[in-house]
Parts: structure tokens; sequence; C-alpha cells
């Protein structure tokens, strides 16, 4: 009887060079599994996996069978209003449709689109999430198979025919003499001849085997930023842009657990639908996908016994995004896994935060900066309205929270975990916090009474000695509306000694109550060369308060 031709391949997790060979690693255990739950046959044979060492054994034919359903894909039909560059529609069609409550009648186009099937994914999903794996087909052609050419492996699947890449892989794990070779960027994100330590992007076969597998195990998400539209009234509304796709791929620390909670996170992902594509999956921030995925592993790992983050060791994470013919990497991260930093980004899940309060917040949170670091970029890119509430010109949607609201909820939860009450028993953490708190009562305060001159009203003080303020009257909220845009606006463009004199000759020329160590803490700063921080704090502050005529009442020491 003739003897069985087999491959048996051994790895060990820390041996492997790249988060993508690991990745892979844990990519093809994940194929086999879904193979085997298929009741697919014959199935290559996982022999032993353990924390860091897994033993996989392949039959010709198996190797085949990995191979057909790792590429496997059918021609569909879909229907185009126009034409297609280059391509002949398979049949024309009209279809009577209503349009304005009248019928006509729409001319469509009719092709045949290759499609991957993905069969892998739809396995572990839930019902209805066909979203996710319509993301990740989306991201293959644009991204890694972005170039028809490199779509062959698919359509000679969609054809029924093997696919020939088992017999290349094949034949070069059993050639006698392994010799390392390269790998094309279908298969390995930025992939080139050589890195810049003239390294050549080259390797053994049994390491560029893993390269096939990498995406089973990552997640993708769709890059979107707000960009602003203006009407002929000058009525600004947000519109989503693209931005491309982030692509996480995991760096596994203990494959066999990695691979158990990678099966429940993908059993368990979540089918809320957001504009055609998973809520979930769109983010503002690239790296925000790094921290995304690392949320469904924990919420799943939670089931389980052990450390939180102790079987993963760290995320890449890639921006890319199609350009004309060409795919351009527009950043790259290694996101390590850090508690501090993950319970961050839990609370700010569930905030539901402006997209561009979000985005410069959660680059201070990654970067560990204070958390208004940076804002003053994004003031000088979008037009004023967004930050200081004008009424009928600020973009009111349910996807568009209005910023000042997250910048007075930072303020008001930094002032409550201010538990130190004089300056000089402060370290330098807390300091940062005090000048948040110092110059948010200050441009609070300056708007309020401003806006009482130039209204004509006055206060009333109530049975515990409160200020109220008369923000029931149109005239006052007109005023704190035009009082925090003239401030705002004159501010943005100041810059040093010139800030600083508007600051102190404006802002400070109303009465203000500041104890003698807080008007030093403010001084040095102003004086030693930290306007930028004042300034940043003060437009946020702005932002905060001109919102405080939506409020009914306000108390100022609330």
């Amino acid at each position: 009887m003739k003897k069985e031709d087999k491959i048996t391949l051994t790895y060990n997790l820390f041996d492997l060079p790249t988060a993508q060979h690991k990745a892979g690693l844990a990519g093809i255990l994940i194929l086999i599994e879904s193979m085997r739950r298929r009741k697919m046959s014959p199935l290559p044979e996982v022999e032993e996996m353990t924390s860091s060492r897994v033993v996989i054994t392949f039959t010709r034919e198996s190797m085949q069978l990995l191979f057909d359903d790792l590429y496997d894909a059918e021609f569909v039909e879909v229907k185009s209003k126009s034409k297609w560059s280059g391509k002949k529609p398979k049949k024309i069609k009209e279809e009577e449709t209503i349009e304005n409550g009248k019928k006509k009648k729409t001319k469509y186009f009719i092709y045949d689109e290759l499609q991957p099937k993905g069969s892998f994914f739809t396995t572990f999903y839930p019902d209805d999430c066909e979203n996710w794996l319509e993301l990740w087909r989306k991201m293959l052609w644009k991204v890694l198979r972005a170039q028809p050419k490199t779509r062959g492996v698919y359509e000679e699947r969609a054809k029924g025919i093997p696919s020939s890449e088992a017999s290349k892989v094949w034949k070069a794990m059993k050639a006698k003499k392994q010799k390392e070779e390269s790998f094309a960027g279908s298969v390995f994100i930025g992939a080139q001849k050589e890195n810049a330590e003239l390294v050549p992007f080259k390797g053994l076969p049994q390491e560029n085997f893993l390269l096939y597998f990498w995406y089973i195990a990552s997640l993708v998400f769709s890059v979107k930023f707000v960009e602003l539209k203006r009407n002929k009234e000058r009525k600004s509304s947000i519109k989503w842009k693209d931005w491309g796709h982030a692509i996480v791929i995991p760096e596994p620390a203990d494959i066999e657990e990695f691979y158990y909670v990678l099966i429940e996170t993908l059993e368990n992902m979540p089918v809320d639908v957001k504009n055609y594509t998973p809520a979930s999956g769109q983010i503002t921030l690239f790296e925000e996908g790094a921290l995304e995925y690392l949320y469904f592993l924990v919420i799943n790992k939670s089931r389980r016994q052990g450390g939180f983050f102790d079987f993963i060791s760290g995320l890449e994470v890639y921006h890319m995004q199609k350009q004309g013919n060409n795919v351009r990497m527009l950043g790259a991260k290694k996101i390590l896994p850090d508690r501090k930093i993950f319970e961050k980004y839990e609370r700010m899940r569930q905030a539901n935060m402006n997209p561009i309060f979000k985005r410069f917040y959660l680059q201070n949170v990654l970067a560990q900066n204070p958390w208004y670091f940076g804002s003053i970029k994004y003031f000088n890119t979008f037009p004023s309205e967004i930050f200081v509430w004008k009424t009928g010109k600020t973009p009111e949607q349910t996807n568009f929270k209005f910023f000042g609201l997250d910048c007075n909820n930072l303020f008001q939860l930094t002032i409550k975990k201010l538990k130190i009450k004089e300056v000089k028993e402060v370290n330098e953490e807390s300091k940062e916090m005090f000048m948040a708190k110092i110059i948010y009562r200050i441009v609070r305060h300056y708007i309020l009474l401003k806006a009482l001159n130039k209204s004509g009203l006055s206060t009333k003080t109530d049975e515990k000695g409160q200020t109220i303020y008369p923000f029931e009257n149109k005239e006052y909220k007109e005023a704190i509306e035009k009082v925090s845009m003239d401030a705002f606006l004159a501010m943005r463009g100041r810059k040093e000694e010139d800030f600083v004199e508007y600051f102190t000759g404006t802002i400070c020329s109303v009465p203000q109550f500041l104890p003698q160590d807080e008007y030093l803490l403010l001084s040095d700063a102003l004086v030693q060369g930290g306007w930028e921080k004042v300034k940043s704090l003060s437009l946020l502050a702005i932002s905060a308060a001109s919102y405080l005529a939506k409020n009914i009442q306000h108390k100022e020491d609330e």
C-alpha cells in the first residue's frame, strides 16, 4: 500500500517574525475549525495546540481543500444605473419605480460580479451579520486585491477550478532544499523588496504559508470623518467622508487562549447597522479600530478564566485607502493593551461624543497627553459655528452632537475629580486639572456677565443666595451666543503676547473672584510661555459656555 504523502508543520509562536505571521497561525486554526463545523473533508489535522506551539499535518488533498475554501468565490448578478467602465453589461432591463409620487421607468445595466464567499466568517457570525462580511469584501477589493489582475485566485474558484495556490505552496514546502522566497503585497501589508535597513522581505515557505491566513484573525473597520457643507443660506450640515479602511492585526501571546476567545468574539459580533455598515465597524480615527478589537475580545474574554490581556501582546493597525489606481498606507501603529487606556476608551464608547472632539480626545488618550492637547488644530480647520453655538447655523443632527457639550462634560468631570482644594497642595498632574477649572470658571463668568450687560437684563438671587441668570429670556440667549462668538473669533487668531494681552485685558476685565494661589498659577502660565495651554482651554471653555443659552436655568456655582 502506497504511503500517504504528508507534510507536518511545527510552529513556535515566539519564533514567528511578525504579527502578521502570528495572526496567520491563529487564522489557519480558525479556518480549519470552520471547515470542521461545515463537515468538510479531508481536513488538515491539528495534532498539537498549546499556548506557544502548534503542530498541523497536511495531505495533498487537505491542502487543496484548505485553499479551495480560502479563495472560494462566486459570480453574483448586480444591477447598476450606470455602465461600468470597460465592461459590457450582461443585459439591460427597465424597471418601473415611483419617484416623488410619480411612476417612472428606470434603466438598469446588469453585470455578473465576482464576489468572495468568506464562508469561514459566516460559520461563526450570528444571524444578520452580513454587514461585517460586506465590509471585509470591500476592503479586499479596495486594498489587498485592489488590482484586478490579483483577483485570479478568486476567479478560478468562481469557475469551479481548484485553487492553483495549493499546488504552488505544496511544491515549495516539499522541495528538498528550502530557500527563502519573496511574498506579494496581497498577502503581507507593507510588502516591498527590502526595508529601510536593507533587509529583504523574504521568508521560508513554511513561514510564508501563514501569511495567507492572517486576515481571518483580523478585523476591518471603515474610517469616516466629517466634512462641512453649506447651502445657499450659508446653513451648515455635516456629511461623512470615507477615509478608507483600518485593518487590525492581532499579535497573540497565547495562541491557544487567543484561538478560543477569538471564536467567541466572532460568534458574538454586534449586528447593529449604520449606513449599510456595522455601527461598531465605523470609526473616526484609525487607531480606534485596535481599541474596538480589544473591546470585542475583552467582553468575550470575561466569560473565561485568566487575565484580560494575558493572551495578546499587541495589535497592529494599518490605515489604507485606495487613491486612483494606487493603494496608500495613510498610517500605521502598534497599540499595546493598556488597562488605563482601555478603561478610558470604554467610557468613551458610552458617551456618543462629537466626532471632532472624539478624534483629538482619543489621540490624547493614546498618547497619554492632557485632554485638550492638539485642539487648536481643529479650531483652525472647521468654521466657528461648529464649536460655538449659533442658533440656525450650528448643525443639529442626531449623529453630530454639539462639540461644546463634550467640552462641558470634560470640564465638569475634571472639577469633580479635583478633590484637593488649594493649589499649593497639588502635584504637576493636579496643576493641569486646576488650570482647567480656573479657566473654565473665568471664561464662563465673563460670558455670562457680558451677556447681561449686552441684553440690559439682571440676575436674581434665590433663597440660598445663589445667582439665577435669565436664561428663559430670548435677548439673553442671543447675547450669550454673540459674546461667545466674538470672544472665540478674537482668541482664535491670536498668538503669544497678543493672546496674553487679549486674555488679561478682555476676559479678565469683568470682576473675577480668584484665590491668590489660583491667580499665581494662571499668571505663571501666561508669563512663562504657557499661553498655548491657556488658549486651548479658553477656546474649549467658550465652546462649553456658548451652549448655556440652550439650558432652561443655570446657577453660577453649580
